[in-house]
Formats: C-alpha cells, structure tokens, sequence
C-alpha cells in the first residue's frame, strides 16, 4: 500500500536547474541587480571609442584624464608630495560610495580627474613626480612646455619640479625667443625676459621668418610668434614691457630733413599790441610747407640695451 506525502511537504529532489553539473542555461541578472562596471571596461560615450590607458602609468589609487580621453593611473601619495594642491585634495575624506565600505581619503577609483592637458604634457608631469631627482629631456617645444608651467602653476608643485620646468623654458625658447619674451612679460619674470632679449639679438628683435611649409593642408609649425609681424607680436608684450622696450631700445629718435628740403628757420614774431616794458618778440618756429624727410630711431647697444632694460622700476 503506497502512500502519498501531505501536499505541504518540502521536496527534496533538486531541480535540473539547480545541479552545478546541468546544462540548462542559468538566467541572466536583471538590469537593475546587475554588479558594478568597472570603469575600464564601462563603454565611453562614444561607442566607437573605447577608454585608452597609458601604455606604462596605468597603475595607482588615482585616475589622471588628459585632453584626449587618455586614462593615466597614479598613486595619491606621489602626487600629494609634489603637490599642494593635490595633497589637500586627498586630506578631505571622500564620501562612501558603492564598493567601498569606508570612506577614503583619496579621489574615487570610478573618478578621473580632468588635467586638461594634452597626453604628452600629462606623461611628462607623471616623469617628473615619479623620480626622486626630477628632470626634463631636452627636445621640448615651447608651446609643450608652457602647457607644462601653466600644469605646475595650477597644481602649486615643489620648487626641485619648477625649476626644472624653467630650465626647459629657456633651452625651448632659445629657438623662439619672442615667445619667451611674451611668456616672461605676462609673468613678469625679468630675468627670463632678458634672456630672452639676449637670445634674440637686434636682427631677430625685428625679422620675420617666412611662413612654415604647409603640409596636408596644415602648416607644420604655426604657432611660434616669428612669423607675426613685428607689431603684431610687440602687442602682446604688457604694457609696461612695452614701453621699457622702446625707450630703452630706441633712446634718441631724431627728424633729419632731406638734402635738397628748406631747412626750418627760427624767427622772431613781433606783437605790436605788446605792453610796454615787457618782452617785445615771441619766439617761433616758421615751419612754412611741410618738410620732406627721415624719422630714425637709432638702436641702442644691443648688450647695454639688454642691461638696462627693466620694466618694474
């Protein structure tokens, strides 16, 4: 006599489903139970772009994005050592957030921070945080180490990296002395302005370079300021850079009338209607037509013109 188990009894026999060695497929997570991305592999905005990580810093606590969408990864305590900025940055305990049960005293993993920078002036900031003596490979262009200073300056980094940083400003203005000349102006850096003056020499002070070779459509240095025209680029000196650079370059101005022009002749006017027991004549000058000639601003000694030149006094 066979007997059937209560209905509410709990069955035993496990599901086909549920044995580690079925082949049924196992369901998918819902959407909403899904397990946190990480960011390397979540897509980018664009689905034809996937995210691009340094080649060699690719490592760290920290995630550095570059201009281009590059990831760079970092270890907060490098950054906080050559940096003010970033070590009070990483002093201000972040909030929890999801996989992290406790709060953390650097920026969140699934947070890059945006240097706005190019990749290269990123990697080359990285270089330099990264070695104990730091240092610059020479080779630099001006415009690549002038994104540098304006990275050094935003972040407040220590004087060993500044100074290696000024050291690269003047070797790559060497080749582009009047856009180190500009740079030093809006700095007011007077040494470095004198440097730059030096480097220039009075044919550079005044020459324009012919115009860049355009290849594919493109030139392939536009940038640098020797091939404005003198005024274009005396402009964009600061004032005051301005006008210790005329005056001390050019301290003499002078008219020489032409040969063959009437020279001015210097008269004596009489007022008749002028009191008695006073000054009886005027002094003038009778100019007569306009005088044909040459306005010349002699240049000063170039080696004393770069001594003397000094926009602060």
């Amino acid at each position: 006599m066979s007997v059937n188990p209560p209905s509410n009894a709990i069955s035993t026999k496990r599901k086909p489903m549920d044995h580690p060695n079925s082949d049924r497929p196992e369901k998918t997570h819902k959407a909403n139970t899904a397990p946190p991305v990480p960011l390397d592999s979540r897509p980018p905005s664009d689905p034809q772009e996937s995210p691009r990580w340094h080649p060699y810093h690719s490592d760290g606590n920290v995630i550095l994005r570059a201009d281009d969408g590059t990831l760079f990864g970092a270890d907060s305590w490098r950054l906080a050592k050559a940096s003010t900025v970033f070590k009070d940055m990483f002093d201000i305990p972040q909030p929890i957030s999801p996989g992290w049960p406790i709060a953390s005293r650097w920026v969140n993993k699934n947070q890059p921070i945006d240097m706005e920078v190019t990749s290269f002036v990123l990697e080359t900031f990285l270089n330099l945080i990264n070695v104990s003596i730091p240092s610059l490979s020479n080779g630099l262009s001006f415009a690549q180490m002038t994104a540098l200073s304006g990275l050094c300056d935003k972040f407040i980094v220590t004087k060993n990296i500044v100074a290696q940083v000024s050291r690269g400003l003047l070797l790559a203005g060497a080749n582009d002395p009047w856009d180190l000349l500009v740079w030093a102006s809006k700095k007011d850096f007077l040494s470095m302005g004198r440097k730059a003056l030096s480097y220039m020499g009075p044919e550079g002070f005044t020459k324009v370079y012919p115009s860049p070779p355009v290849l594919n459509g493109r030139s392939s240095d536009d940038t640098t300021l020797k091939y404005k025209p003198f005024w274009d680029r005396f402009h964009l000196l600061s004032p005051s850079w301005q006008i210790a650079l005329i005056s001390t370059a050019f301290p003499q101005p002078t008219f020489r009338p032409a040969e063959n022009s009437d020279t001015a002749s210097k008269t004596k006017k009489i007022s008749k209607n002028s009191p008695k027991g006073k000054t009886q004549g005027v002094p003038s000058y009778d100019t007569g037509p306009a005088k044909s000639g040459t306005f010349e601003m002699v240049m000063a000694s170039w080696d004393e013109m770069v001594k003397g030149f000094n926009p602060q006094s």
